[in-house]
């Protein structure tokens, strides 16, 4: 994926399509959930909607949401 391929707050283009990986208490992987959604902001929404204690957005290699957010440390 290319910049070009984001509009300019980031988030892909319609019609993408994402991966959500949750986490049981034991930190083992769910199997994935498809999530189409027209951008990153709409996904997030709907991932929200039905968080477990951890889950991943992923879009292609790119990790667009993670809860908790390990990544502010």
């Amino acid at each position: 994926m290319t910049d070009r391929d984001h509009d300019i707050d980031g988030d892909a283009r319609q019609g993408s399509a994402y991966r959500l990986y949750c986490f049981d208490v034991r930190g083992r992987r769910l199997p994935a959930e498809p999530i189409d959604a027209a951008d990153d902001r709409t996904a997030i929404a709907i991932v929200q909607l039905h968080l477990h204690d951890r889950c991943e957005l992923w879009q292609g290699e790119r990790l667009v949401f993670c809860e908790p957010d390990v990544r502010r440390n």
